[in-house]
Formats: structure tokens, sequence, C-alpha cells
């Protein structure tokens, strides 16, 4: 059937929002069933089936940083990466020796893709290995390691005639390094993203521990390990016994509990392995390919024409012409670093020629980097030069401009189109022109790495340079542009996703069972029945197949898309099981019945993580790019990704529904936002409340200030019962509001909070009740903000505590008024984890004063870096502290990146924190012992602090206005400040610095700006 047009159609139209509704029990409720669709209905497969190629995740159990939440790192077995054949953990079953004493032989479970480790943490406190054929020992040796920390475990050797021997262990982390080192796996693998890491690092490492047996005639059949202390998650793989000390056999085991190794063979998503063998930075990496290096033009498909030019290409500039090397499959540039084997590089002329000078092109990596350049010619003789290779960012007069770069051990390309990397020329006047030149050789002086791309010659008499043929090539820093650009990417299995959308990249959704491990993670199985949380009387039923077109799908390029019920049916609502990605999504609907009229509706689809009310989650969704899970319980508590319900009344409820035509009207990001409808319910007869979207969505409000939010009612069976409510931050209570205390229509659709409170800072709902049921609006967040002033100012004496912090983020950024962040690495090094206190010490200009609050801004990137504490202190001399307050903190996850931005409470993310104080001080030491990851973190960072307070004896400032002559306007303050303006008092406020004010000044108003408001900010 196909759809009518609504333009040829008597029509109505009304616009609804998403809502949220728990139905309660009543004689006259009528449920929404599911509306089965034709499957033409459907465009799109967005959903992975369980069937699909398993994920990285679902190849262990468990891992050693994350044990059975089976997230981050853990081992993997040599010949998972090809091209790193060494590294990794022995094969399964294999036999291997201590790297100081041959004479210790163990070997591990005989299968990396079956359990082969015991684990023993707080989560799993006990277990046991049980020796498949008893014997008799003088010594035990276990193999074993703990991720995230030490641990010390308590045992008990039990022998076949149930008598025992007790002791303790003390278990090493598997970075930690004594005496004792089993293996050493110089690599490892993270199961959120499939990336590598501390390849070739001497980490990670196995373990061994001896245990002495005083009964060493009897023969041992197991031996029993208990959790005692220590944060570290242990994993036994092995044990060896002997009977002299000298020589060690291993014992075959049964007992392994969990799969702790990514075996090889199992798919290697997160790294693109054997395509390079050098990258131009990535510090000692730069030779195992982990860190940013170059790529053919071509290879980036979003932006094909970056890149390094085609192998084989002859690129002219600038009187030079170079021949880029002929294939970047193989060794493609003559590599120069501290690296044993690239010390040196000697690129050998194919047709020996004599020239007058030569040109070499290059660039360095972590540069410049100084080179020494020997020529060889033909008569044997020898000419030496010194070049400073420049370092691959900005520096000037580049022969070509790369505009992008690739890090193969992270998949990330960067730089895109930014003027960066870049090529470069230096050129060599040679003494003898008469010789052909034969040879040039490059020997690494100190710097970086570098990386000579090409040789040109400018023949005697001649006036350019052209290309010289070599061979030599000592290193593939380039990805070819037929490389996959992920190499174990879930292609095939969907033709959208949610973050690519027709590009089908990025994070999707799967079907339940896709991921063994938590089987009820992900989309409920195709065709089966699902009852909404939100919305109990609401049922759908998914879409009859993931292997094929399951979602309606629309953009701002796939902008309509028509929904064909099965069986046509009159309804007075109807409901939309939806999702959107990348914020949220305006949608048009024209519902078109049998009688020939239409209605139109529009609603906006919420995007898929975070929103209240949701109708359900999946707890999980998978990277078709890396083919790796994120947001499952393993690795995080909050429910994500959600389905949500837009529903609204039909005016029309006696013709059937033929055709539901569903148009994408805008994004609050117009190119990327996308939204999918998996299913439609509906129902005839009464209903419940239907509610809209509160506006605004959040406030920020000045306490003291109004704020006002508004939910309309768009459907329900009359009458309908409205009450406002409050729910605390971080709490899980909601309270009804009551018209008082400067609180009105809390029993209306318009809730107005006059002089509003600190706190009433929190979330906000409407609640809508009649015969039916009831019904949960969405969820408004108000952010109150103290009104004390900051007693810093930009230009206030400020000095760092401790650490460094880089030449563009220095301690002056922590209270200069701007988002420029200020980040302080510690004392020990720029590497992580981070070890506090960092901070520092400022001395307002203002003079003694008494501080009770402060506001704290999120910086720009990595939250992992944000202080999850502050410590302030007080003193009037800068050499005797006094505490002032020491307070947990909870920054948002928010990110305020436009680093030029004046900072305000109303637009930026913040935290504040009140604490009482009375005494004056004119110092202050703030400082931060713990940031919200300190493994990760390598430092802490913000962009401002505010210091809230009183400078005592200060009366606020007042500010007068008098109209003169020809319009103009005379603004007197009583004291010295900042004059800003803003042309709306309406949330979020946007004050804008007009500049500093003493006393009056006369201005002119535009005629363009109606309406300006005026306010003096001291200091």
């Amino acid at each position: 059937m196909k759809p009518r047009k609504p333009a040829a159609l008597t029509t109505c139209s009304r616009a609804v929002t998403l809502l949220g509704l728990v139905a309660a029990s009543a004689a006259s409720r009528a449920e929404f069933q599911p509306i089965d669709l034709l499957p033409q209905s459907f465009n799109a497969d967005v959903v992975v089936e369980k069937t699909a190629p398993p994920p990285l995740p679902a190849f262990v159990t468990a891992t050693m940083d994350g044990g059975t939440n089976n997230n981050a790192w853990t081992f993997y077995e040599q010949g998972y990466d090809p091209s790193r054949p060494n590294t990794g953990l022995p094969p399964a079953g294999t036999d291997f020796s201590t790297p100081n004493d041959p004479n210790r032989v163990y070997r591990l479970a005989p299968s990396a893709a079956e359990p082969n480790a015991l684990l023993v943490y707080s989560a799993l406190p006990q277990g046991k290995l049980t020796f498949q054929t008893p014997t008799a020992y003088t010594l035990l040796s276990i193999v074993s390691a703990a991720g995230s920390g030490t641990a010390v475990l308590d045992y008990t050797v039990r022998f076949t005639d149930d008598t025992t021997e007790s002791g303790t262990l003390n278990i090493y982390d598997w970075f930690n390094t004594p005496f004792e080192i089993a293996w050493v796996a110089n690599g490892r693998v993270n199961t959120d993203n499939g990336q590598l890491g501390a390849l070739y690092s001497g980490n990670p490492k196995l373990f061994y521990a001896d245990i002495p047996i005083v009964n060493n005639t009897k023969p041992i059949k197991e031996v029993e390990f208990r959790y005692s202390s220590g944060n570290g998650r242990t994993a036994i793989f092995a044990i060896s016994g002997s009977q002299d000390g000298v020589t060690w056999t291993p014992v075959a085991l049964a007992g392994f509990t969990h799969d702790v190794i990514i075996e090889a063979g199992a798919p290697l998503t997160g790294v693109l392995s054997g395509y390079t063998t050098v990258v131009l930075d990535g510090g000692n990496g730069a030779t195992n390919s982990a860190g940013n290096g170059f790529y053919e033009v071509g290879f980036n498909r979003d932006a094909p024409s970056t890149g390094l030019p085609a192998a084989g290409t002859t690129v002219t500039n600038a009187g030079r012409a170079f021949a880029f090397a002929p294939d970047y499959s193989q060794n493609n540039v003559f590599f120069v670093g501290p690296y044993e084997g690239y010390l040196t590089a000697r690129a050998n002329l194919v047709n020996p020629a004599a020239y007058q000078a030569l040109s070499v092109l290059n660039c360095s990596g972590n540069g410049p980097v100084t080179l020494n350049v020997v020529v060889y010619h033909a008569d044997s003789t020898t000419e030496s030069f010194q070049i400073d290779s420049p370092d691959w960012f900005n520096q000037p007069n580049p022969f070509y401009v790369v505009n992008g770069r690739f890090n193969p051990s992270t998949l990330g390309i960067d730089a895109v189109n930014s003027g960066n990397p870049r090529l470069y020329t230096n050129d060599i006047a040679l003494a003898n022109t008469a010789s052909p030149v034969t040879a040039v050789e490059f020997t690494y002086l100190g710097g970086g790495r570098a990386a000579v791309f090409a040789l040109a010659g400018l023949a005697p008499g001649a006036d350019m340079f052209l290309p010289v043929e070599v061979t030599g090539y000592n290193g593939d820093a380039v990805v070819e542009a037929s490389a996959p650009r992920f190499p174990a990417a879930l292609t095939n299995v969907t033709t959208v996703s949610m973050d690519g959308g027709t590009n089908n990249t990025g994070n999707t959704w799967y079907e339940q069972g896709y991921y063994p491990l938590i089987p009820d993670s992900g989309l409920p199985a195709a065709g089966s029945l699902v009852t909404s949380q939100a919305q109990p009387d609401h049922h759908y039923r998914m879409p009859a197949s993931y292997t094929g077109p399951n979602a309606v799908f629309v953009d701002y390029a796939h902008p309509e898309a028509n929904l064909i019920p099965a069986r046509p049916q009159p309804y007075s609502a109807l409901s939309f099981l939806s999702a959107t990605a990348n914020n949220n999504v305006t949608n048009e609907v024209v519902i078109q019945y049998a009688d020939g009229t239409s209605e139109t509706n529009t609603f906006v689809s919420r995007d898929w993580f975070n929103n209240e009310p949701f109708a359900f989650s999946t707890r999980g969704r998978v990277n078709l790019n890396t083919r790796t899970l994120n947001n499952d319980p393993g690795r995080t508590t909050t429910p994500n990704p959600r389905l949500y319900e837009a529903q609204f009344a039909l005016q029309n409820t006696t013709s059937p529904v033929t055709n539901i035509v569903v148009r994408f009207l805008g994004a609050v990001n117009p190119t990327t936002g996308r939204m999918v409808i998996l299913a439609v319910s509906g129902t005839l007869g009464d209903f419940a409340p239907i509610l809209g979207d509160i506006t605004p969505a959040s406030a920020g409000v000045y306490e003291g200030g109004t704020v006002t939010f508004t939910c309309p009612l768009v459907g329900g069976t009359e009458p309908v019962s409205l009450r406002w409510q409050y729910r605390a931050p971080g709490g899980s209570e909601w309270t009804d509001l009551a018209n008082s205390g400067g609180i009105s229509g809390a029993d209306t659709a318009q809730l107005v909070l006059n002089s509003a409170a600190l706190a009433q800072t929190g979330e906000y709902r409407l609640t809508a009740t009649n015969a039916v049921g009831f019904a949960l609006s969405g969820v408004a967040r108000l952010t109150v903000v103290s009104s004390m002033q900051d007693v810093t100012q930009p230009g206030d004496f400020i000095y760092i505590l401790d650490g460094s912090s880089p030449g563009a983020e220095t301690v002056d950024h922590a209270i200069d008024n701007l988002v420029q962040k200020y980040l302080n690495f510690d004392a020990f090094d720029t590497a992580a984890p981070y070890v506090g206190p960092q901070g520092f010490v400022v001395r307002p200009s203002v003079g003694p004063t008494i501080v009770r609050g402060v506001r704290i801004y999120t910086a720009n990137d990595a939250e992992a870096r944000d202080p999850a504490d502050v410590v302030i202190e007080g003193s009037n001399d800068g050499v005797s502290w006094t505490l002032i307050s020491s307070n947990a903190l909870t920054l948002p996850s928010g990110r305020n990146t436009v680093t030029t931005e004046m900072i305000d409470p109303l637009v930026h993310f913040h935290q504040e924190v009140y604490f009482a104080n009375e005494t004056e001080f004119a110092y202050y030491r703030v400082q931060f012992y713990n940031v919200k990851n300190n493994s990760a973190a390598n430092s802490v960072q913000i962009a401002e602090i505010e210091l809230l307070g009183i400078v005592p004896g200060a009366e606020p400032p007042t500010l007068t206005l008098t109209v003169g002559t020809g319009g103009t306007l005379t603004l007197t303050t009583s004291q010295p400040g900042t004059l800003q303006s803003t042309t709306s008092l309406t949330p979020p406020i946007q004050w804008v610095d007009e500049g500093p004010i003493s006393g009056s000044i006369t201005i002119t108003p535009s005629t363009e700006v109606p309406v300006k408001f005026y306010r003096v900010r001291v200091p």
C-alpha cells in the first residue's frame, strides 16, 4: 500500500513530545497493544544479531584489571598479534622456563579459549586447584599475577590422607618488578577498545612463589587459595613441583575457573597490525608502530584527499621534484632514530650520477632531529654534512602538507585538514660535482626520530632538482590506501548505525545473547513482546528479524519513512518506541486514515543516553569499528542506551489508520542527529494522561532569581490532576511541591520559583493523574548558583605549589575568568598515575576576605583529571595555614570546550561547595589530593576556580542611570569594577564585559538594540 499524500487530504495538526507514563489499575483502562507493521515499513538494519561474529570481550570471561566485570586490560596469547609474535603469554599447553633459571619449568592451561586461570580476590574469595595425578613434592611453585594492585592470599595444601599444611602468599601486581619473574609478556590487550598496550615495555609479567612442603613424602591432591587482603585481582595460572629444589616439573591441574587470556586467532580489533614498522611519534613505541604515522591518499575515507601522495607519485614544488617510494606495502622511508638497527640508514642510487647539489625530503617526530649526512661518490671520496630535520608540525616553509595522520595502535585519525603534518627539504651543496653520487647515508645525532622520504638531485648546469631513484628503504612508515580502516569491523551485519548513520560506523544496538557473559544485555529477541518500564500498560513487538531491516530510520539525508500497519484499525492514541543518536531530533508524523483524512503531529525524540523516563534500556551497545562493547553492566552501572516513547492522542478515533508518514524536521546536531523507531503500539478507548517535554530542559539562575518550567498536557481522558515534584541532586526520592514559600503553579502546567534558593538546585518533573492512570514528564534540571562574589580576579598574585604545567595551561589560568584551563602535573613526572596533593596559593588583591564557598569549572577534556576533592586553607602571612574546608567533589562529566569564553556559572559546567567560615584571611592555599581516576591520569586540571565570599566592610556596589541630552546615558557606580551588559534577563543570561568603570561613564545606546541591562561586577 502506498502512502496517501497529506496535502490532498482534510488535515489537522498539533505538537506533542516524548513522555513517560506509569499506568494505575482502573476498570476503564485501555492497554496499548503492539501494532504489527508490514516488512517494507523498516528501511534500515541497526541491530547486530546474536549470531553475528562475537565481540572481543566474548573471548574471555574475566580480565586482570576488571575481574569478572570483564573490562579493561588482560593477557593475550603469543600469536594474537601476528606482527609481534613474541609478545604475549606462551602458547597454551607449552612448557616455558623463567628468565633467571632455566630449570624452573611451568606449563599454562591446555587451552587459551577455555578457563585457564583460578581467579581469587575480594569478589571471589576462594578457589582450589586439583592435581590430576597426586604426587609428593618438597616444594611447590605457584605462577600468578594480580591486576589493579597487589594481594595477599592464604593457602592450604591438602594431601591424599586429608592432612594439610597452610601458609600465606604475597601476590605481585602484573607491573611489579621483583626477582621472582616467571614470564614477561611484553604486551596486553584492552577488552574495552581492542587496543594493545605495554608493547616491549618489560610488562606485564607472571611471577612465581614457592611453597615449602614439610610432609614431602605424602602425595598432594589439591591446593586451596583464599583471599586475605589487597586490591589486586589474583589469577593463578600454573603450579610446578620439585623433589630436589633444583629441577621443576609442571603439574597437570583441574579447577581453573576463568578465561583471562585472549587466544591466538581471536580478532585483533583495535590495532592495525602489520601495515607499518615505524611511526613518527609515540615515545619508545616508534619502532613498534605505537604512535602516530602517515597514511596514503585514499586511506581516510572521510577525507580522501588527505595523506601522503600515492606510492610512486612525483610531486613538484619550489624548483624541486621528488618521487615517493614505489610501494607503500613495503619499506618506504629511510628511518633514523635512537633505536637498535635504526641509528643509520643508507640510500643507494639506482643510477649513480654527478650532481652539484642534493635535496632531502624529510621530517621528524618529537623533533627536530640532527642528522649527519655522508655522500658517497664513485671515485671513493665522501662528503659529510649536518642537517636538522624539522618537526612534522607547524614548522615554516613546508614542501608538502599531508593534512592528516594515523595511529595504528589506536586506529585514530587526527590533524585532518589542519595544515599538519608537513614535509620539508634540506639542500646540500656538493664540492665534488664530477664524480657520480652512489649513496647517501644518514646517521642519528640527536633529537626525536626522522624519516627521509626521497632525494632529488641538481645536475651540473641544471636549474631544477629532479627525482633520484634509490633503494635501501629500512622502514615502513606509511599505511597504504588499500589497508582496512578498521581491521576486524562488523561491516556486514548492519546497514546503518546509531552513531554513524549510513556510514555504518561507531556504536549501535545488539540483540540479547550476542554477549554470552551477560545474556540479558541488548535488545529483546527479534519478534518478542516488550512491556515498557515507564508505562507498564504499553506493549510493543520487536521487529521480526534482526538480520534484515529492523528499524524505521530518518536523518537529514533520509528525511522520510512510511510505516504501514499490517491490519489497519482505529485508535484513540499511538505510541512510538524510539531513540536518537547525537542529541535530540524533531520529527513530524502524519497519520493517514481509511476515510481520506489525516492529522499531523510533531515530537522530539530523545538521545539514547541518560534521558528519563525510558521504556527500556539495553544495558550495552557494540562498537562496529572495533567489535567491542561499552555501557554493559561490567563497565558501568548506569543503564544505557535507552528507548523512549512518543505518544499522542488521535482526533479521528473511528477510521482505521492506514499509513504513518514520519519526517525528519531537524536536530540539535543538524547533519549527525538521527532517529530510529523500532516498534509502534496503539489503544482505542480511555487512556492515561499524555505530557509533553518540560521547557526549558535545564536552567540556571542566581539565588534570589526567578525561574519558570512549563510542561503541556497534550492528551488523556479528562479530568486530569497535575502536580510538580522535586528531587535533590544525587537523590532517589521525589517530593510533591506545594504553592508556598515562593513556589506557585505547583498544580498547573507551569511552575514558577520566585526568589530561588540554593537548596532548590535539583531536578523537577510534572505528574498527571486521571481515572485511567498517571503520567510522568521528562526531567528538567535547575542549578541555583550563589550570589557571593568571587574574591579573586585576573592578575592576583598566584603561584603553583608543586609539579609543573604546560606553557599554555599555567596556574594563572585558574583565576583568569576564562575557560582556558590550568593543568598541574605532579612533582614526580608527567606520566600516570596522579600523585597528590597539587595546587596553588593565591592572594586576592582586594585584601583580606572571608571565603564561604568554592565554584570549580570542568576543563575541556580528560574527565579522569577532574579533581575528586579540594582542601582550602587560609593564612594571613603565607606561612602558617589554617584549615577552612575539606570536601569531596563530584564534578559533572560535561566539558567546557571553548577556551576563549568568559566564565559564566549559568552557562558552564561546574560544581559549587559551601562551608561555614567567619575568619578573614589574606592568602588561600587550594590543593587537590585526588582526581577522578588517579591510576589513569597524569595531572589535575580545571577550567577555573572561584573562591566565593565577602570583602569585610565592603558594601555592594550601586549603579545609577541618568538620561542625558541627545539620548545619552550616564552610568555611575559607587565602587570601581567591571561594567557588564546583557540584552535579556531570561536564563541562561549571557553577561558581556563592557570594560572597567570607576565613577561615571557616558554612553550612546545603539538604535539596533532596543533593550539592554547593566550591572557592575566587583572586584
